[in-house]
């Protein structure tokens, strides 16, 4: 009973993640109801998910018919508590304010349950396709059957294993569905792995990186396992401004985050990224360099006065034609000149000892 508490406290509490789901970023309660069963249908391999509707469907049947009829069996028991664990960690994301963070992962619980019930199914639908077939057979064409159906689960692990988040049925369309869709495809670091080559190529000595979503510790853990070079930093949470190399997690309600990168980098314009099924997870941005501009000379004050318009006349030019410069330079003579329009003679000298 305490544990019981404890997981039933640990999703009443907890903060509310914003939920990419249909297009729509709900950030707050109350959210879709429907959002736990529509995601498990659209993420659980389609083998698995056919055999456990009809696994499920006889089990709910077998346990209804105990509950009726009563034998010493106690099989009906042991069906209440497989469907049980298989219904109440879904119910529980499914209550309208049950904080909805991280998707499917916080119903993982049910999966091991639903996993009984595929294998229930698998020996049901082979009892009910070979009932006329020698019953030796019917061991091994059930076997095949089951096998079979689990071959789309074997092939997604193989194709999808390093990004889990990515992978979508074939009911949704695959990665390619989910994008149209408009469901989340990415979460908290999951693909980081996909851009490391392209950090360890691109990038010159030292690089200052922005990784979005990935914690130190993470990128630390990539150092230590060979993954990631040595030499590349990490300069923290929202500090995209102060980086030259940004690894960004394409995810809806991160946008302001790239919206940042865009900014400071002054380009939109992604340099290399990480694409499942031609939908791009990650993508990777590379500051521009910058352009060194040639500062115009500052003018001299001693010689400011020098300078004059292209159509101001010149100093060679402003001069009266026919004086000299050194003509200009004398001074004026400060006798008054003589006024037109009188003629007076002027006096002659004599000759020295004549009257």
């Amino acid at each position: 009973i305490p544990r019981l508490k404890a997981y039933v406290a640990f999703h009443a509490r907890h903060v509310h993640y914003p939920v990419d789901y249909f297009g729509h970023l709900y950030v707050k309660p109350p959210f879709p109801v429907h959002y736990p069963f529509i995601m498990t249908l659209f993420t659980v391999p389609l083998g698995i998910l056919v055999l456990g509707a009809i696994g499920t469907g006889a089990t709910i049947r077998r346990a209804w018919r105990s509950w009726r009829h009563p034998d010493a069996s106690q099989r009906g028991i042991i069906d209440v508590l497989v469907l049980a664990n298989l219904m109440v960690p879904i119910l529980v994301i499914a209550l309208p304010n049950t904080p909805i963070f991280g998707g499917t992962k916080h119903w993982m619980p049910a999966m091991p349950f639903f996993a009984i019930c595929a294998g229930v199914g698998a020996v049901h639908l082979g009892r009910g396709l070979w009932e006329r077939i020698s019953p030796r057979r019917t061991p091994l064409l059930t076997v095949t059957t089951a096998l079979a159906m689990l071959l789309p689960a074997a092939w997604a692990t193989a194709e999808y294993g390093a990004h889990g988040p990515a992978y979508f049925n074939e009911l949704a369309g695959g990665p390619p569905g989910a994008a149209r869709w408009g469901l989340a495809r990415n979460f908290w670091g999951y693909s980081t792995v996909g851009v490391l080559d392209a950090v360890n190529t691109d990038t010159g000595k030292k690089p200052q990186v922005f990784w979005h979503k990935a914690t130190r510790g993470a990128i630390q853990a990539y150092q230590r396992n060979g993954q990631l070079r040595k030499d590349v930093r990490y300069t923290g949470d929202w500090t995209a401004a102060y980086s030259d190399w940004a690894v960004y997690h394409d995810q809806m309600e991160k946008l302001p985050e790239e919206l940042d990168i865009w900014r400071a980098y002054g380009t939109e314009w992604p340099v290399a990224g990480y694409f499942v099924d031609g939908v791009q997870l990650m993508s990777v941005y590379r500051r521009p360099k910058r352009k060194v501009l040639r500062q115009p000379r500052p003018p001299n004050p001693a010689k400011r006065y020098d300078s004059k318009p292209a159509d101001s006349p010149s100093k060679k030019s402003a001069r009266p034609q026919g004086i000299s410069p050194t003509q200009l330079k004398r001074k004026v003579d400060p006798r008054p000149t003589q006024p037109q329009g009188e003629n007076k003679p002027r006096p002659q000298r004599q000759p020295s000892g004549k009257p």
